[in-house]
């Protein structure tokens, strides 16, 4: 028995029982994006779209965007979508500042006579 496992059915690949270690190489993909731009609403609307699909294209000045669906029989509807900016001059306008609300407190306090710890 002093015959070993692999001379008896020979080597395997070429290096005598061992196999070289294969890292698989993967092709890079590109990140891709779903915005197409457009110049109008009537450039949108002669694009290629398959039926019962809906395709999403923005204005070329990124104001609107156009969806556009296409029903079974290929007829294609349009829903514009304007953009639009929102600035806030001053975000904590709604909000009291801890004086005021001291302020409201005591006058609601005197109104009802009661003294209000829970806040």
């Amino acid at each position: 028995m002093s015959q070993n496992y692999y001379g008896q059915y020979g080597s395997f690949g070429g290096y005598n029982g061992y196999q070289p270690a294969v890292t698989p190489s993967y092709p890079t993909v590109q990140p891709t994006t779903n915005k197409i731009y457009v110049t109008s609403l009537e450039d949108a609307m002669q694009r290629y779209a398959s039926p019962n699909s809906t395709m999403i294209y923005v204005l070329q000045d990124e104001s609107a965007m156009f969806e556009i669906y296409t029903d079974p029989q290929g007829k294609k509807l349009p829903r514009v979508r304007k953009f639009v900016e929102e600035i806030s001059d001053n975000p904590s306008s709604e909000y009291v500042s801890r004086s005021e609300f001291n302020e409201l407190k005591a006058k609601i306090e005197a109104m009802t006579g009661a003294k209000g710890d829970a806040v």
